[in-house]
């Protein structure tokens, strides 16, 4: 089943704020792939992302995700039947890398500093099948990620990136 690449969001309506008796529409569900662990950071095809050596001796890449019209599920509740999966992958010369990108989890509401999002996951861990930094330095890789809502159509955003290594490797 293919799935829709790199849905851009449209402007979200703030039906609050909307005149009485104008109908108010839910925004168009779009998904977007981004980097950052404690904020999302938008990423576009050519961007440098950061391989990092984690405190137990591998490598990975920090994925965020944000969206707006899915379900987001319940991020207080890892077992909500609502919350949708995720996956994460990263492929360098065709040869996937990832150790195991799935995941499924609620995303938490956005802090509203974007409102073309509604909800995110943040510093996800894409950790990375390799045995030094080296092998990925200034090399491409294609990062990709998947959200599958419980009910509806799934949705997923791809990128070609250029990999360098965090500066306290």
């Amino acid at each position: 089943m293919s799935l829709p690449v790199r849905a851009l969001p449209a402007s979200v309506l703030l039906c609050s704020m909307l005149a009485v008796g104008v109908a108010c529409s839910p925004p168009a569900p779009a998904f977007e792939l981004g980097t950052g662990e404690l904020e999302f950071e938008p990423l576009s095809d050519g961007d440098e992302i950061l391989v990092i050596h984690g405190p137990q001796g591998g490598y990975h890449l920090l994925a965020s995700l944000r969206a707006v019209g899915i379900e987001a599920g319940s991020h207080l509740d890892l077992s909500d039947s609502s919350n949708p999966s995720f996956e994460i992958e990263v492929t360098h010369a065709g040869v996937p890398l990832v150790v195991n990108g799935l995941f499924t989890q609620g995303m938490v509401p956005s802090d509203g500093s974007d409102p073309d999002w509604s909800h995110e996951t943040l510093g996800r861990l894409a950790i990375l099948d390799i045995e030094d930094d080296s092998e990925l330095v200034g090399e491409e890789i294609v990062f990709s990620a998947w959200i599958r809502p419980v009910t509806g159509p799934g949705y997923s955003d791809q990128l070609t990136l250029v990999v360098q290594p965090h500066p306290l490797n």
